[in-house]
C-alpha cells in the first residue's frame, strides 16, 4: 500500500506560545485556567489540568492588559499530553472559535489602536 502525503489542512497561521507573550491569561467561563500552546485567528491549542469533552461548546476568555475577548469555541479533540509529578495529568485540546480573532498585536506588541472587529469581542 502506498501512502500519499497529507497536505496542510490549517486555514490560519499559528502563533506559538513564545509569540503570544502579550497574552496574560486564558480561561473557560467556569474558571478552568488554560495555557495557550498556539493561537490563530480561527482557534487555539491549549493545555489544562482537566479533560475537555470533544464536541462540546465552551466560552473562552483571552486577556491582556487593557483587553479582553470572549468567544464560544468548539472542542475538536482532547488527549493526555503529559503526566507531571507535582501537577498530575495535563490535557491538550484543540478549540475552534465561533468568531475569528483579529490579531491585536503588531511586531509582538499589543496594538493600542486595535479594536475587536466582531460581535464576540469586548474591550
Amino acid at each position: 500500500m502506498r501512502h500519499m502525503p497529507i497536505g496542510e489542512r490549517r486555514a490560519n497561521r499559528r502563533s506559538m506560545r513564545c509569540d503570544c507573550a502579550w497574552l496574560s491569561g486564558a480561561r473557560l467561563r467556569h474558571g478552568l485556567t488554560l495555557e495557550v500552546v498556539n493561537l490563530s485567528a480561527g482557534g487555539a491549542l491549549v493545555e489544562a489540568a482537566a479533560r475537555l469533552l470533544p464536541g462540546a461548546n465552551v466560552e473562552l476568555q483571552l486577556t491582556s492588559p487593557g483587553w479582553r475577548w470572549f468567544v464560544t469555541a468548539r472542542i475538536l479533540r482532547c488527549h493526555v499530553s503529559a503526566l507531571v509529578m507535582d501537577q498530575g495529568v495535563r490535557y491538550r485540546a484543540a478549540l475552534r472559535f465561533q468568531h475569528r480573532l483579529e490579531p491585536p498585536w503588531r511586531n509582538g506588541q499589543l496594538d493600542a489602536a486595535w479594536r475587536p472587529a466582531d460581535a464576540g469581542a469586548e474591550v
